[in-house]
């Protein structure tokens, strides 16, 4: 293979990289150097970011499961939090979102609202709370679930 990013032919190590290309897609494969310099790459995990259809924004998801381990215990507050600040379309949407959620993975509504949380916080680089706050502010669910979740 390729390294896609400075051009080196025949790398013995291929690390596939979830930088959105022209046509839309998400995979650009690239040496081990060039993925460790890439902000598509977690140092802590030695791993590549998932990347996500809807931006170009990326997250380790090691990083956001240690979050949500992190503020496990915070997450039947945040989620009376968010309820409260939610007009009621937007709240049964999530309700149903994280009923079905929890169903398919096992985990808590609280849980599966936390993560989603979280794994928007970590594509934006800003602390839970920062998140939990603009959602709150802005009574939508759309900046951590996307309407195309519900089409």
């Amino acid at each position: 293979m390729n390294c896609e990013i400075c051009g080196v032919k025949d790398v013995d190590l291929s690390i596939l990289l979830p930088i959105k290309k022209e046509d839309g897609s998400l995979n650009t494969m690239a040496c081990l150097k060039c993925a460790e310099e890439s902000d598509a790459y977690c140092m802590d995990h030695e791993r590549p970011h998932t990347g996500f259809s809807d931006s170009d924004e990326t997250a380790c998801l090691a990083c956001v499961e240690q979050a949500v381990f992190r503020n496990r215990f915070d997450a039947a507050g945040i989620f009376a939090k968010i309820r409260k600040s939610l007009n009621p379309d937007h709240l049964n949407r999530l309700q149903e979102w994280a009923r079905v959620l929890s169903e398919a993975i096992d985990d808590t509504l609280e849980a599966c609202v936390l993560r989603a949380l979280t794994t928007k916080a970590v594509r934006l680089d800003i602390d839970i709370d920062e998140m939990v706050a603009q959602v709150a502010e802005s009574h939508s669910i759309d900046q951590i679930l996307p309407e195309t979740v519900f089409a």
